[in-house]
């Protein structure tokens, strides 16, 4: 994946300048209604409750996610973007949806074109445009289909939600770590809003996972989008020192294993077995890279089964 210069651009936004391919065209206005749109007891697919640091089975599930998301993003890159030819843009955004069950998903990617005198523009939803669409099978991982897109993004739509989550981390991200690359992955949460009692927002928790393996992982929440003007960034926090997702053992800045933990011992494969990881508090903790499960201090990772999908 190529560095480029702007800010933003080196914190997620990339610039992805390949040989051409074949791909078939799809109209503006056949994915603008993805989503969150309406009320309901249970939350809407694409839409989680919060991850808490004691409640292992669901760091787990989340590392789970994130790891899928991740081999869809990587798919994406190399199966579809790299043979799709030139987007002709400043800048290339990636969106990353996985299906519930993790066999299949979907990666759109956003563009903003290259205006005239190639004087690189402000990333905003106004100026973005859809490009390209990849639809995933995961195991066995594959691109089943490639498509051009068309037409701006609809205001309003999940999309415009997300693209504007991801500007606001990708600044917040570049403050904390401004040499570092990162793949963002977003995931939308439903928190309670402090307003009124059972009041609830959407925020945007954005994993940042280093390109390269020698950056840190982050994390960051991104406040519920309004109409006008540019979300917060609630939080950002460090989950693996630079190199240390990586490294063996792994080293996590928090009391136990976080989702990005499980995501990085995935990535390793099944071969890797066993992985320690060593807290901020000096204690052991063990991440099985086939199934994802975390194991207390002298626990055996396997008490702790894994949902079957991801």
């Amino acid at each position: 994946m190529q560095r480029v210069s702007n800010r933003l651009l080196r914190i997620g936004l990339l610039v992805m300048l390949a040989a051409g391919g074949c791909v078939r065209a799809k109209p503006h206005g056949e994915f603008e209604d993805l989503g969150i749109a309406f009320a309901s007891s249970e939350l809407p697919p694409g839409l989680y409750p919060p991850v808490h640091e004691a409640d292992l089975p669901a760091i787990r599930e989340r590392g789970q996610l994130v790891y899928a998301m991740e081999r869809a993003l990587k798919l994406a890159y190399e199966d579809a973007m790299l043979k799709a030819g030139d987007p002709h843009a400043v800048a290339v955004l990636p969106l990353v949806q996985v299906d519930p069950g993790g066999e299949s998903g979907q990666v759109v990617f956003i563009r903003w074109p290259t205006p005239p005198g190639g004087t690189p523009p402000k990333l905003t939803v106004d100026n973005a445009e859809r490009w390209l669409l990849a639809s995933i099978r995961l195991n066995p991982d594959s691109v089943i289909d490639v498509e051009l897109l068309t037409g701006p993004i609809a205001k309003e739509s999940h999309d415009a939600r997300r693209i504007t989550s991801l500007i606001a981390a990708a600044e917040a991200l570049r403050a904390e770590a401004p040499d570092a690359l990162f793949h963002l992955l977003d995931i939308y949460e439903v928190v309670p809003s402090g307003k009124k009692a059972k009041s609830t927002k959407t925020v945007a928790h954005v994993y940042a996972l280093s390109a390269d393996g020698d950056g840190p992982d982050l994390e960051a929440i991104v406040d519920e989008v309004r109409k006008r003007g540019v979300p917060d960034v609630l939080s950002v926090g460090l989950t693996h020192p630079p190199g240390k997702g990586t490294a063996d053992p792994i080293v996590v800045s928090a009391a136990s294993p976080a989702a990005l933990t499980v995501a990085r011992a995935l990535l390793r494969g099944p071969a890797a077995g066993e992985i320690i990881v060593l807290t901020d508090d000096d204690k052991h903790w063990v991440v099985d890279a086939r199934t994802g499960n975390i194991a207390r201090p002298g626990e055996n990772p396997g008490e702790n089964p894994a949902p079957v999908g991801f």
